[in-house]
């Protein structure tokens, strides 16, 4: 799942919440997905395991900043950033 929000605080603040025990947040998706999800922030992507995607729901929270190309800035365009090595990990998984 990627949940992108509109700004970086507004980022801090859903990681923090969907990774709070109690609350309200986190609650609907230990209830809804039966405890079985990791919540990410779009950074921690490259964290994502094959069994990972067998096994539990992934949920990346971004903004919609991390997708902008800002060809003076390259830290800003670090999610288009390829990652060859994570890809091969990936392969055999059978898709949904």
């Amino acid at each position: 799942v990627l949940w992108v929000v509109p700004t970086s605080t507004i980022k801090e603040q859903t990681l923090n919440a969907l990774r709070t025990p109690g609350h309200p947040y986190r609650d609907a998706l230990e209830e809804n997905f039966n405890n079985r999800f990791r919540v990410l922030d779009i950074s921690e992507f490259t964290q994502i395991r094959p069994q990972d995607l067998k096994s539990k729901t992934n949920i990346i929270v971004s903004t919609f900043a991390a997708y902008r190309v800002d060809v003076d800035n390259e830290e800003k365009r670090k999610v288009y950033a390829h990652h060859d090595y994570g890809w091969r990990r990936f392969l055999g998984v059978p898709s949904v």
